[in-house]
């Protein structure tokens, strides 16, 4: 009974520290958030264009809102030495210095450019485009401060580039690359004379990468994710030498995805579209410290596309309209502090094969739920509930069994299987 109480604690070590606290600081946002950056008491963000108008970019000072010249959908915004840069409102790549707008890259006959960063003080852009300034430049630039260079992209066609940044000084871009060697790659590095494979296209499955970024020494790739074995949900992470899971990935249903990453408080905040994180309940965000999964017991009534901070507090954006049945609307910020209302270690069972074939009967339920174990017997049983609270803790010692679990409140739960090969974690609903 020790041990397994002792496991049960491992894989769902629980806090409720705060009530929830979320907050809309603009009431009035009715566009979807695609971007923001801060800087001091200004909150920068910007906005979808679908309803018109030349302003998407949106400046919020703790007390009002101004508009600013931003005709299309601004990909994405960053502060660098203090000034606001921004590529998707026009055609190219602009800097603002608290009063003015200055191009610092407008593109040629086609195309816009999708991301930027920094390396080297130095500007890298991806997209799809012919030129820059006049320079003619394929899908990839650098601006070295005073002239835009083309790098070379012969070796593969672009034209599905989504994002681009440095990991252990080399250059990578990701997207959907038909390659040298005509495979399909999603995500290809330059050594300064020649691409490489970055060894993505040889994880199992498929991957359409979204995000990126580079925390604790590891690169995050997020975005529509499914390998097999269990191995990518949503994310992925890369030590230089090695693909690897991110605590068991994220869930929902047959298509979790990460649009967002943002590391705050020495964690990488993720956000997307999910309900798990590893095995606790997170929707739509959560935060990774390296090793273990947090996630707040919220209800986010909508997409997450953007993340970062404001006043030193976790600001998200996106499609949503609600958090946990209040009017939140497109932009919140988390005021609980640094805490969270459930951690957990991900301890995933040992036999992926043998985790599949757990099957739980009939799930939403009513009263009693069957579980059948065909592979390998069931030692124990535990249930918690959305907040980590331990509901049912029972010695099974079986490969098929009923519980009893018409007591309980309607709603979402977790049932932890202690196995001779390993823990596993299901949910299932009760009516």
């Amino acid at each position: 009974m020790k041990t397994s109480i002792f496991l049960v604690y491992f894989i769902m070590r629980t806090s409720i520290l705060f009530a929830q606290n979320w907050t809309g600081p603009i009431n009035n946002i009715r566009e979807t958030v695609l971007s923001l950056s801060s800087q001091g008491n200004n909150l920068y963000f910007g906005v979808h264009s679908a309803e018109g108008g030349d302003y998407h970019i949106k400046k919020w000072n703790g007390n009002s809102l101004d508009s600013m010249y931003c005709p299309n959908n601004p990909f994405k915004i960053l502060f660098h030495n203090g000034e606001l840069y921004e590529c998707g409102c026009t055609r190219g790549i602009r800097k603002f210095d608290g009063i003015n707008w200055e191009s610092i890259g407008t593109l040629g006959q086609y195309g816009l450019i999708l991301d930027f960063h920094f390396f080297n003080n130095e500007i890298y852009a991806i997209g799809g485009f012919d030129s820059i300034n006049g320079i003619p430049v394929h899908d990839i630039a650098r601006w070295d401060g005073t002239n835009w260079h083309a790098i070379d992209t012969t070796s593969f066609a672009g034209g599905n580039l989504r994002f681009c940044f440095h990991f252990n000084g080399e250059f990578y871009v990701g997207g959907a690359i038909s390659n040298w060697d005509n495979s399909l790659e999603t995500l290809v590095k330059w050594n300064g004379t020649n691409w490489e494979s970055s060894g993505v296209h040889s994880v199992p499955g498929s991957i359409n990468p979204m995000a990126a970024a580079v925390f604790n020494n590891e690169l995050y790739l997020g975005g529509y994710i499914s390998t097999s074995n269990n191995f990518g949900k949503g994310i992925l992470r890369y030590d230089g030498t090695n693909w690897k899971s991110v605590g068991g990935g994220i869930i929902r249903g047959n298509f979790p995805r990460v649009f967002a990453f943002h590391e705050f408080n020495n964690q990488l905040f993720v956000g997307g579209v999910f309900d798990t994180a590893g095995t606790i309940p997170a929707s739509m965000i959560a935060a990774w410290d390296g090793n273990t999964w947090c996630g707040f017991t919220s209800n986010i009534g909508g997409s997450v596309f953007s993340l970062g901070d404001y006043a030193n507090t976790l600001t998200v954006g996106g499609d949503f309209t609600t958090i946990n049945g209040d009017s939140i609307r497109k932009l919140a910020q988390w005021l609980g502090g640094n805490n969270f209302d459930t951690c957990g270690t991900y301890i995933g069972i040992i036999d992926i094969e043998s985790m599949n074939e757990i099957n739980l009967s009939p799930s939403p339920t009513h009263d009693h739920l069957k579980i059948t174990s065909p592979k390998t017997n069931i030692h124990s049983s535990c249930i918690f509930d959305i907040t980590g609270k331990l509901l049912l803790n029972k010695i099974i010692n079986a490969g098929s069994f009923q519980l009893d679990v018409s007591s309980l409140a309607a709603g979402l739960y977790f049932l932890v299987l202690e196995t001779p090969k390993g823990t596993a974690v299901k949910k299932f609903v009760k009516e």
